[in-house]
């Protein structure tokens, strides 16, 4: 990824969030931190967005996402930076 200034979208659906948030990292260096939001069906979704999140040079490769308090059952997500 190259450095700049980035905005990361995640676009979730649960039934119960029960208090859940996900990371997100790059090379391990955390760019951002949702709560995940109680969508109360598989169908409703959300997009929950950290806005001008920056991201420094060097050979970073591996974005991840991490489930953060109680685990993440049930829950769709997928990220893209833009």
């Amino acid at each position: 990824m190259d450095p700049g200034r980035y905005d990361i979208s995640v676009r979730m659906s649960t039934i119960n969030s029960f208090g859940q948030q996900l990371r997100v990292l790059l090379d391990d260096v955390e760019l951002a931190l949702f709560d995940v939001p109680n969508t109360g069906d598989w169908q409703n979704w959300e997009t929950v967005t950290a806005h001008n999140v920056t991201v420094y040079g060097g050979s970073s490769s591996i974005l991840s996402l991490e489930v953060v308090n109680n685990g993440l059952p049930r829950t769709f997500c997928r990220a893209v930076c833009t």
